[in-house]
């Protein structure tokens, strides 16, 4: 295979890795065969259009080794597919602009179809309401607002547009909660990044684990991004289209999305962000004490990355109020929380103060604990001999 497959040392640097299959030997070509279950039937009718989701089970799927060299996943491709798709997962629809609706709060996204190029595109229905949030052309909007800067956009057949949201099963219609055309959409006119904010200062921000979505494609960028900005660069947050922020408002430790140009200078990349959206971070660790309003947490991972990657320098209001990664401060506000004990294991879900505002560290929308959360453990080995194997607890 000549796909490009890094992972994250032990010290957080990229890796080149290579794709293995069970013997050990590289891979070419993979073929998978996909079972449905015959208790949950695909059924397609005349005039009713059946509903499919096939995901990739990604944490199943591949198993990193990084004691070989160079470092090597083994790749054992893992399908789940449901004809119940899950009404609470974010979908994405992408294609072109078609026909927006003002009256009914809908718009058409023309999908080219997979086999034959030479046929005409398919349109796919997306339903909007009040609380949709739109994108269009640099441009913020909620509700008939923004579908108004949607149908003005509509004017040209090759605006690209995104829609993030839901499927309702029982109306089978795709509902969307963001949506993201012409110039907005990652990868259009402007560069893409997504990926957490590991360090910053007065002038940039430094970005890791990013996904650069371009006009060419897009890949995954295991480094890190210095960012900066302009005195025109706009900053919005996720679940706020209305609210008025600015770069002082992204800490280390929130995830963004960011519009922008990407370069690089001698394999260094930079990003220079016209647009910063700051977006529902994952947090997690263990409980170290609650009070009124507050969780104390030793942290585990921000959006998956050891606390260890992270310099934590200038969140505080001083220096002694700095981020401390082993006492992090979750501004819990009246959220009715489960009840906790010292040492639970919980998964924060909300966003980091603004930098140089801490305590507390972030605050939380949403509070999981995950002490009786269920677990799988896949277990492989190599047969040495025929003799029996045995397991225990020890």
């Amino acid at each position: 295979s000549n796909a490009l497959i890094e992972v994250e040392g032990d010290t957080g640097e990229p890796l080149q890795a290579v794709a293995v299959g069970e013997d050990g030997e590289p891979l070419a070509e993979l073929t998978v065969d996909l079972v449905l279950d015959g208790a949950k039937r695909l059924v397609v009718a005349p005039g009713l259009p059946a509903l499919l989701t096939i995901d990739f089970e990604l944490a199943e799927t591949h198993e990193v080794d990084l004691t070989t060299d160079p470092p090597t996943v083994l790749v054992q491709p893992t399908l789940v597919a449901d004809v119940e798709p899950d009404a609470d997962k974010i979908h994405r629809v992408r294609g072109f602009l078609g026909a927006v609706d003002e009256t009914e709060g809908t718009f058409g996204i023309l999908r080219p179809p997979y086999r034959n190029p030479n046929r005409p595109p398919r349109s796919v229905r997306v339903a909007t309401d009040g609380e949709t949030a739109f994108h269009v052309n640099g441009e913020d909007a909620t509700g008939a607002e923004g579908l108004a800067l949607l149908a003005g956009a509509a004017q040209d057949p090759t605006v690209p547009v995104l829609a993030l949201g839901q499927v309702n099963p029982s109306t089978r219609s795709f509902e969307a909660t963001e949506v993201y055309a012409g110039t907005s959409v990652p990868g259009g006119d402007r560069d893409g990044l997504v990926g957490v904010v590991v360090a910053r200062d007065a002038q940039s921000l430094t970005v890791r684990g990013g996904t650069l979505d371009r006009s060419l494609g897009a890949l995954y960028l295991n480094q890190d991004v210095v960012v900066t900005w302009t005195d025109e660069t706009t900053v919005t947050r996720e679940l706020d289209p209305n609210g008025a922020y600015t770069v002082d408002d992204v800490s280390v430790g929130q995830k963004v999305a960011l519009l922008g140009a990407y370069s690089e200078d001698e394999g260094t990349p930079s990003f220079e962000a016209s647009h910063i959206r700051m977006l529902v971070t994952r947090i997690a660790g263990e409980v170290v004490g609650k009070d009124e309003g507050e969780l104390r947490l030793d942290l585990e991972h921000i959006e998956g990355r050891s606390p260890d990657r992270f310099d934590f320098s200038g969140t505080g209001a001083t220096e002694g109020d700095d981020a401390d990664p082993n006492d992090y401060q979750v501004n819990t506000g009246g959220l009715a929380l489960p009840d906790l004990d010292v040492g639970a294991p919980v998964r924060v879900f909300g966003f980091v103060s603004p930098f140089g505002a801490a305590p507390p560290d972030c605050d939380a929308l949403t509070v999981a604990d995950y002490s009786n959360a269920t677990a799988r453990l896949r277990v492989q080995w190599e047969r040495t001999s025929e003799a029996e194997l045995t397991a225990g607890a020890e």
